[in-house]
């Protein structure tokens, strides 16, 4: 059953729980992933429009406790500050993306998705190739290199049969 949609409330202060988890089966997330995703959840509500109340970050998901401002209540002086502050002093910014950046900068989706895509860049760094862990499945770097990374059915004779994966 699909979740209900979130009620998003434009124009005034709103509170949202979020509730994420990986689609893995094992606890991916040791205590150093951990420190990451709790940097990353900080220094990105420090440039959105969010204001973290609390979060709790477990082997397979997370939980985060958030108030989204809406934007409309940041002069264009305090948005250049936050940009100054997360990108660094070096950068100029001029005043014509201010209005889309805003809305971005309010939404809570975009603050998750940002969350998640900065940990999924981590992720894919620190582990960078997961077939390593299943050696019964190497086969398919064999058939992804030959086939040009389109994965073609009628060749699984090409995959190794030594035993199930778990």
């Amino acid at each position: 059953m699909a979740r209900t949609p979130r009620i998003m409330l434009a124009g005034e202060p709103t509170i949202y729980h979020v509730m994420s988890r990986t689609a893995l089966e094992r606890y991916p997330l040791d205590s150093a992933d951990k420190d990451f995703f709790v940097s990353q959840v900080v220094k990105l509500s420090k440039l959105y429009f969010a204001e973290i109340f609390g979060f709790y970050c477990m082997g397979n998901h997370f939980h985060l406790l958030v108030r989204m401002w809406p934007g409309e209540n940041y002069s264009d002086a305090e948005l250049k500050k936050r940009l100054s502050d997360y990108y660094g002093e070096a950068r100029e910014f001029t005043n014509s993306p201010f209005a889309s950046l805003r809305q971005k900068l309010e939404s809570l989706s975009e603050h998750v998705r940002e969350i998640k895509l900065r940990f999924t860049r981590y992720s894919s760094m620190t582990y960078p190739l997961v077939l390593s862990f299943l050696p019964q499945c190497t086969g398919l770097l064999h058939i992804f290199q030959h086939s040009k990374g389109k994965y073609d059915p009628d060749k699984q004779q090409l995959l190794p049969r030594t035993g199930p994966v778990d």
